[in-house]
């Protein structure tokens, strides 16, 4: 199915402050060109609504890889992005992907600069990147476009994503990488409590 939706505001999912995004994905179809957008606090085109983005990037040949991006907020399409081109998703299988950012980046660097991408527990080896012409970054506090799922807040039709998406949650701080672990392993529904870490909730009806 495709659809998506828009949430007008989602506290501490900034890129000035550490945040982590996940959620459980299962694609319908993966042959297309264009990439389709999980998660999203991201206005094409408008460079103060430019903050983040976790896609997944079809290869051609029916299967794709997760790509998130950390915007500059102050000059349009600045970003640094990382993409596990050596987990390659499918479709018809649940994936579990997370996207973690220190709330920091390392300018110039290229190696993992305040941004790690997790699918089903297991990190990427790639490397970050920066893309786009721009100098040093500068995060904006926080963007007027709504914390969308399933597209991104201009909602093309090319963008959309087609498929599944289930558990998506938000953290204000960058979760480790055995929590992680956790999150993908347990098969119950776990809360996170920043003061002391997982705890359990009743099993799933």
């Amino acid at each position: 199915a495709s659809n998506s939706f828009n949430f007008k505001a989602i506290d501490g999912a900034s890129p000035s402050n550490a945040f982590t995004i996940a959620a459980w994905v299962n694609f319908d179809d993966l042959t297309g060109s264009d990439n389709q957008f999980v998660i999203a606090k991201y206005n094409p085109g408008v460079v103060n609504e430019q903050q983040y983005s976790l896609e997944v990037d079809p290869d051609g040949a029916g299967r794709g890889s997760f790509l998130f991006k950390i915007f500059n907020g102050v000059e349009l399409n600045r970003r640094l992005q990382l993409q596990a081109t050596d987990l390659k998703v499918r479709p018809g299988e649940w994936f579990h992907v997370v996207a973690t950012f220190s709330g920091t980046v390392s300018d110039g660097a290229t190696a993992n600069s305040g941004i790690k991408l997790y699918i089903n527990g297991t990190p990427t080896t790639e490397s970050s990147v920066f893309a786009g012409a721009g100098g040093a970054f500068t995060f904006i506090p926080d963007g007027a476009a709504p914390f969308s799922i399933g597209n991104h807040y201009n909602n093309p039709t090319d963008t959309d994503f087609f498929g599944q998406i289930s558990e998506v949650a938000v953290w204000s701080t960058e979760l480790s990488s055995d929590d992680v672990q956790v999150l993908y392993n347990f098969k119950e529904t776990v809360a996170y409590r920043f003061s002391s870490g997982f705890v359990n909730l009743p099993p799933r009806v």
